[in-house]
């Protein structure tokens, strides 16, 4: 028996919840991101912990997704309560455009850690 599958097409009730889910518009998932990073950055403000690390993965969250979205690329909402998890799944994105985003990660990885 081969375990690649999603868990939620494992599960007779992930797959009803895809189902149910599927009503939802493709822009959400990219909503989702930018929201995401958005929190990200005012709970760093907020908390006073790790303020530039914060701040700068949620920069790069709202960045990547904007990019993203205006590049073209194709975005879905996903949802599954059973692994308790909620947002956006980007695909389909150009190469220079991954290339992009990925140095936007590493600048904010670098930021964190120098930071701490």
């Amino acid at each position: 028996m081969s375990g690649s599958g999603s868990s939620s097409g494992s599960s007779p009730l992930g797959g009803l919840l895809e189902r149910a889910l599927g009503w939802l518009p493709a822009w959400l998932g990219f909503a989702l991101i930018i929201i995401a990073g958005i929190a990200v950055a005012v709970l760093g403000i907020v908390t006073n912990t790790k303020v530039a690390g914060f701040v700068a993965f949620g920069i790069a969250a709202v960045a990547s997704a904007i990019l993203a979205w205006w590049s073209g690329g194709k975005s879905e909402p996903r949802a599954n309560p059973f692994d308790r998890s909620f947002g956006g799944v980007v695909s389909r994105i150009d190469g220079w455009v991954w290339l992009v985003i990925f140095g936007l990660f590493v600048v904010a990885s670098i930021i964190a850690i120098v930071t701490t």
